[in-house]
């Protein structure tokens, strides 16, 4: 699995090929997200893209356009089907430079999905930090539904954990789930649910592994600052209007709460079992050109 370096300025950037995963992002030497470490699974998805879909679907099913679509179980305690299925495919390199890396893949129609599409990811370092562009073109003969995220677990510094950064997230609504499955159940307002991070607060103890409404016409950004004053920040564009935020919480092992995951979303949890918030690429036959989407995200560090 070869590991493919770009810096520039300050940062300096590691992206792996299978799944064209993030494996580390540095800021002046300080790390900036969890570092990558291969396991033999992916039970973290460190850095991962999260493509066709992002988060669970429920019982690994779906229905489309009258098809039953069945896609293996990866988190059996949940019974879903989580993070999509390009996280584990060799991506090939496109294009390469000191500062940037572009890496494609084509997800050919399955039982687990209707169409071809092709994915085309593009990591970029400046003074400005690192930028992440994830384009998608719907190649194969059938529409198809279509979600996608990133899974940067995020890190101010390395002195202190999750309990005692403080986060702001423009979202004054978030998603109630059932804490069994993490499914969603409706949405509530965040100071229902103690979730209310739009003035910026501590963490604490608390537990979030919940996808939080973008506030319409907010500034896209989700900001996590520790107390010494190192901070990271993420930006991303309009069309993701869904941010997970997950304290990782892993088992409360030594490496739980050390890092955040924050996941700005092109569509909620379960959305492919959800009309409402399903959203759909053309095929060629219906569109000459294929459905075609891209989104960006930035993280820069403070």
């Amino acid at each position: 699995m070869p590991n493919l370096s770009i810096s520039a300025g300050p940062y300096a950037a590691s992206v792996r090929t299978r799944g064209a995963g993030l494996n580390s992002l540095t800021f002046n030497g300080r790390d900036l997200v969890d570092p990558y470490i291969p396991a033999p699974n992916p039970e973290n998805y460190r850095g991962d893209i999260l493509a066709p879909w992002p988060n669970r679907i429920e019982d690994g099913e779906y229905t489309f356009d009258g098809v039953v679509y069945k896609i293996p179980i990866n988190e059996p305690n949940r019974n879903t089907a989580l993070h999509g299925l390009v996280f584990d495919l060799d991506w090939e390199v496109v294009d390469q430079s000191q500062s940037s890396v572009t890496l494609n893949v084509t997800l050919e129609n399955s039982d687990y999905y209707p169409s071809d599409l092709e994915l085309t990811t593009q990591y970029s370092v400046s003074d400005q930090g690192l930028s992440i562009t994830i384009s998608a073109l719907n190649v194969g003969a059938k529409r198809a539904p279509y979600g996608v995220s990133i899974h940067p677990y995020l890190i101010p510094t390395s002195h202190s954990r999750v309990d005692e950064w403080k986060l702001k997230v423009n979202a004054s609504q978030v998603l109630e789930v059932d804490l069994e499955r993490l499914l969603p159940i409706g949405l509530r307002s965040v100071e229902d649910l103690n979730f209310d991070f739009r003035g910026g607060r501590v963490i604490g103890n608390q537990f979030i592994d919940h996808a939080f409404k973008v506030d319409l016409g907010s500034e896209l950004i989700v900001s996590v600052a520790a107390d010494n004053g190192d901070a990271v920040e993420m930006t991303f564009t309009s069309d993701c209007d869904w941010i997970q935020i997950h304290t990782a919480d892993r088992r409360g092992g030594a490496d739980s709460r050390i890092c955040l995951a924050v996941e700005p979303m092109t569509c909620p949890p379960n959305a492919f079992r959800n009309p409402e918030a399903l959203r759909e690429l053309n095929g060629p036959l219906l569109l000459p050109r294929g459905g075609f989407t891209s989104s960006t995200w930035n993280i820069k560090g403070k």
